[in-house]
């Protein structure tokens, strides 16, 4: 129980540096201009150079039988890292966290019209 607690810990704390470094890399004075889409590709290339190493010595493969989901999941989900990049650019950095904690009410709620589950 512990060790879960200590990773989800320690996952909230990368994901807060990993925006917080995206909004000072977005607002940057005097830099060149950056944009939301160059700070995504950047996170995800960033990423993948991370992962390969692991899954070839792990001798992972990653495989699916559907692939039209795996590919609609990952442009909804490289679409929403552009969006909140771009909310940072433009709004403070806790106000759009905040928002985002709003995140589960709205998994919720699809997972009951989309999937037919039932919230307790």
């Amino acid at each position: 129980m512990w060790c879960a607690t200590a990773l989800m810990v320690v996952a909230t704390f990368l994901f807060a540096t990993m925006n917080a470094l995206a909004k000072y890399v977005l607002i940057t004075p005097g830099g060149a201009e950056i944009g939301a889409l160059q700070v995504t590709f950047c996170r995800y290339l960033s990423g993948t150079i991370f992962l390969l190493p692991v899954l070839l010595w792990a001798r992972v493969v990653p495989r699916t039988r559907h692939l039209g989901k795996y590919a609609v999941r990952a442009g909804f989900g490289a679409s929403s890292v552009v969006l909140i990049f771009l909310a940072f650019q433009m709004i403070p950095l806790a106000n759009a966290t905040a928002i985002a904690f709003s995140s589960p009410i709205f998994t919720m709620i699809l997972a009951v019209l989309l999937l037919g589950e039932k919230a307790g």
